[in-house]
């Protein structure tokens, strides 16, 4: 991870944590690329995680769900989120939106544009899959 300077923090509990965009992405169990940006193992954060995500064209992930809520944001491209708990509901999506996953929703996002589809996910910390 790439230093850079804190100026007038005198313990991590005060200090304001700028991650680079030098970390590596990963592939999910889901079908889809990550790079956790804000999380306790990243920066030490107690509460929230948030990670910066790409679905590549033509993709669709696996139908699952969390015991969490889930908040994303698209930053660019679009496509459908598939949800339900027999995934027969679907609902479409584009660049600017915010989509909220309530805890326990069985959801599957679907890229079907020819771009790729790039999100920012937030939700609570200590679950960086």
């Amino acid at each position: 991870m790439k230093k850079r300077k804190n100026i007038g923090a005198s313990n991590s509990s005060e200090m304001v944590a700028v991650i680079g965009n030098d970390r590596a992405n990963h592939d999910t169990e889901h079908g889809f690329k990550r790079r956790w940006l804000v999380s306790n193992p990243v920066c030490g954060s107690q509460n929230i995680a948030m990670a910066f995500g790409c679905l590549p064209p033509g993709v669709t992930a696996t139908l699952h769900s969390h015991p969490y809520d889930t908040a994303i944001f698209i930053v660019a491209g679009g496509g459908i989120v598939q949800w339900g708990e027999s995934g027969d509901r679907f609902t479409e999506f584009n660049s600017g939106d915010g989509i909220f996953i309530p805890a326990g929703v069985p959801h599957a996002p679907i890229n079907d544009r020819d771009v790729e589809m790039l999100y920012v996910v937030a939700r609570p910390v200590g679950i960086e899959d």
